[in-house]
């Protein structure tokens, strides 16, 4: 099951259609049915503030959903998890630095896993 399916058995569970959680959401239903439809990719292609809202008002995590396994691949850990919180709680430039943080630290052997994946 991907993303969007998983959206989607949520709102129904709590709302009776895709129709009238568009509505307490205020968007277009056509631009949540649309997302929906195309699975993990529409829902890539909306704002990330919306999938944010999204969650929020379907009581998900955003963290725990950016993380679901798409095509069966292993969920974060909960170290990963904190991560992508931390990151998701910085402005443009705190993210920005983080990342060249990260970019010097995988080029050096000491903080290199062994099985060489970078």
């Amino acid at each position: 099951m991907d993303r969007a399916q998983m959206l989607k058995r949520q709102i129904l569970e709590q709302y009776r259609s895709v129709r009238q959680f568009a509505i307490t959401m205020d968007m277009p239903y056509s631009t949540l049915a649309t997302a929906l439809d195309k699975g993990d990719r529409g829902i890539e292609m909306m704002a990330h503030g919306t999938v944010v809202a999204i969650c929020e008002k379907l009581d998900i995590d955003p963290v725990d959903f950016q993380s679901y396994p798409k095509h069966g691949k292993n969920q974060l850990t909960d170290q990963e998890r904190k991560v992508l919180d931390y990151y998701s709680r910085l402005n443009g430039l705190g993210q920005e630095r983080v990342l060249e943080n990260l970019d010097d630290y995988k080029s050096l052997e000491k903080y290199q896993r062994k099985t060489g994946k970078f």
